[in-house]
C-alpha cells in the first residue's frame, strides 16, 4: 500500500481538506486488507498522527470494528481497537464537553459519516477535555481509504476556530458569538441567531447538528421564518416588527432589550413563543471595532406556560364564583369588599347592601327547586345588568345576595337603581306564568378610611332585620348618624 505526502490539488482522488498542510492520503488503487489491521495500514495511521494529529482510526464500515493510533496518552479518546459504536458513546461520556456530546454522537456515527461523505462534508468541530481538565477545540476529518468505500479513516487534531473556518460569504465578526453560544440551541432556546445588520448577515444553529451556520441574509431568514412557521394572520406584523429601521429604535428606547409574542403553526399544533431580542456590543478584539453592535435574538416556546397560566386562571375563577349563579361567592365578595375599604380614600363613601328574597321558600315548595334555582340566577343577572361593572355583586348564601357600591355619591341615584331592579324582578315569568320577585334590602354606608368590615356587615344585617320586621319588600340603610327607610 502506497502513501503520499502532497498537496490536495495534486491528488486524483482528493481528500476532504481545505488547506495545504501536508496530509496523509492512501492511494485508491491499492486494495485494503480485511480483518486485522495489516502492517502497512498500521504504518498509515502512525504516519497520520506524526503530522500533528491527536489520533487516527481505521473503521470497518461493515463490521463496525476499528483500530487506532494515538500520538500521546493525553489523546487516547479511543482504545487501540474495539467496537466503534460502543467506544464512540464511551468517549462522548468521558472526554467530550457536555454541550457538544449530542453533536459529537450525531455527526460521527458510521452512517452519519457515510452520508456526510456523499455530500462532501467531512469536517466536524467539537470540544473535549484534556488530561489536565482544560477545554480544547478539536477538528475531526474523515475519508474513505479506497474506492471500495468499505473503510473510513477518522482523524482528529487541535484546531481553535478562526474566521477562515466560516463558510464563504459569512461575517467573520460574528465568530466569537458562534463559539460562546453553541450550547444555546440545545440547552436554553428553541432557536437563536446573531445578526450583523449593517451587512445584512446572520448566523444561527440548525435544528439537526448544533453547528452554527451562516444564512443567506438576515432579512431572508426573517422572511423564511414568517412564511413557514408563523400563523398567517401575524406574518405582516412580524415582518414589520423585524424591519431594522423599526426594530433598532425600539430596542434603544427599551435599553437594548425587548420581548414580543407571536404564534407558530407547526403541523397541526399552535405554539405560543416569546421572541427575545437585544443589542450586543461587538466582541472584544473584533476586527469591526468596539463601537459596532449586533442583534441577538432567540425564541422561547412558552406554550406550556400559557397553558399553566390559563389553567391557573380558570381554577382561580372557579374558586371565586358561585357555581349556580356565576357571580362571586361569599368569600370572594367579602375579600373584595374588605380590600376596597382598606384602600378607600378619605372623603369617599361606599354602600354595602344585603338583599334577601321575600318568601323564597314559596318558590321551592310550590314550583320546585328547579324554579328556585332559576329565580336565583335571574336575580344575579339582573343585579349585574342594573349596577356598574366595578361594583361587587355576590351571593352571600341561600337566598341572600351582596351588593357593594364603590364611591357612590348620591343616595337618590341608588334608590332609582333599586326601583329599576324592583320593577325588573316583579316582571319575572316562568313558562308564561307571572312569578313576581320581591326583595328586602338592608344597607350601611362606609365613609372615609379605617372602616370595620365586620361593623359594616353588622349594620347592614340590622337594617335588613328592620325591613323584615316592618313587613318586607323595602329598603333601610344606616349611616354614622341616622337610619333611613324607603
Amino acid at each position: 500500500m502506497q502513501t503520499l505526502f502532497t498537496k490536495t490539488q495534486d491528488l486524483a482522488y482528493a481528500p476532504p481538506w481545505s488547506d495545504y498542510r501536508p496530509r496523509v492520503f492512501v492511494s485508491p488503487h491499492m486494495p485494503a486488507a480485511r480483518g486485522a489491521m495489516s502492517t502497512s495500514q498500521n504504518s498509515i495511521l502512525k504516519a497520520i498522527v506524526a503530522h500533528d494529529y491527536e489520533f487516527a482510526l481505521l473503521i470497518d464500515c461493515q463490521t463496525g470494528r476499528f483500530t487506532s493510533c494515538h500520538s500521546s496518552q493525553d489523546y487516547e479518546i479511543f482504545p487501540k481497537e474495539g467496537n466503534y459504536h460502543e467506544e464512540l458513546i464511551a468517549a462522548s461520556e468521558q472526554r467530550i464537553y457536555p454541550s457538544d456530546r449530542r453533536h459529537f454522537l450525531h455527526s460521527l456515527t458510521i452512517d452519519a459519516m457515510r452520508e456526510a461523505l456523499e455530500r462532501s462534508q467531512q469536517r466536524v468541530l467539537f470540544r473535549r477535555f484534556s488530561a489536565n481538565g482544560q477545554i480544547v477545540w478539536v477538528e475531526a476529518n474523515f475519508f474513505y481509504i479506497s474506492e471500495a468505500r468499505d473503510e473510513i479513516v477518522l482523524t482528529c487534531y487541535p484546531n481553535n476556530p478562526q474566521a477562515a473556518d466560516l463558510p464563504a460569504g459569512s461575517s467573520p465578526q460574528i465568530l466569537p458569538y458562534q463559539q460562546g453560544m453553541q450550547m444555546g440551541d440545545n440547552d436554553m432556546f428553541t432557536n437563536f441567531l446573531v445578526a450583523d445588520l449593517e451587512n445584512d448577515r446572520c448566523v444561527r444553529p440548525p435544528h439537526t447538528d448544533g453547528n452554527m451556520q451562516d444564512t443567506v441574509s438576515f432579512r431572508k431568514q426573517i422572511e423564511w421564518f414568517a412564511n413557514n412557521l408563523l400563523v398567517p394572520e401575524q406574518r405582516e406584523e412580524y415582518l414589520r416588527f423585524f424591519e431594522p429601521e423599526n426594530l433598532v429604535p425600539l430596542l434603544r428606547r427599551n435599553r437594548g432589550f425587548y420581548c414580543a409574542h407571536f404564534t407558530l403553526q407547526i403541523d397541526d399544533d399552535r405554539h405560543d413563543v416569546a421572541n427575545v431580542i437585544s443589542l450586543l456590543p461587538a466582541p472584544c478584539g473584533s476586527p469591526c471595532g468596539s463601537d459596532r453592535e449586533f442583534l441577538f435574538a432567540y425564541v422561547l416556546d412558552i406554550t406550556h406556560l400559557q397553558e399553566i397560566r390559563e389553567h391557573s386562571r380558570q381554577l382561580m375563577q372557579q374558586s371565586r364564583l358561585d357555581p349556580l349563579t356565576g357571580i362571586a361567592n361569599r368569600q370572594a365578595a367579602e375579600n373584595d369588599i374588605a380590600h376596597y375599604l382598606h384602600v378607600q380614600p378619605e372623603g369617599e363613601s361606599s354602600l354595602l347592601l344585603i338583599l334577601d328574597i321575600d318568601y323564597f321558600k314559596h318558590f321551592n315548595d310550590n314550583y320546585g327547586h328547579e324554579t328556585g334555582d332559576k329565580v336565583l340566577s335571574f336575580i344575579a343577572r339582573t343585579l349585574k345588568a342594573t349596577f356598574r361593572k366595578e361594583d361587587v355583586v355576590g351571593r352571600w348564601g341561600g337566598d341572600e345576595f351582596l351588593l357593594f357600591l364603590k364611591n357612590f355619591r348620591s343616595m337618590e341615584a341608588v334608590t332609582e337603581r333599586l326601583h329599576k331592579l324592583r320593577t325588573t324582578l316583579e316582571s319575572f315569568e316562568m313558562d308564561g306564568m307571572s312569578l313576581p320577585i320581591q326583595l328586602s334590602i338592608g344597607g350601611a354606608v362606609a365613609e372615609g378610611t379605617c372602616n370595620s368590615v365586620l361593623e359594616l356587615f353588622r349594620l347592614a344585617d340590622t337594617a335588613l332585620y328592620m325591613v323584615k320586621r316592618e313587613g318586607r319588600n323595602g329598603f333601610v340603610y344606616f349611616t354614622d348618624t341616622y337610619v333611613r327607610a324607603f
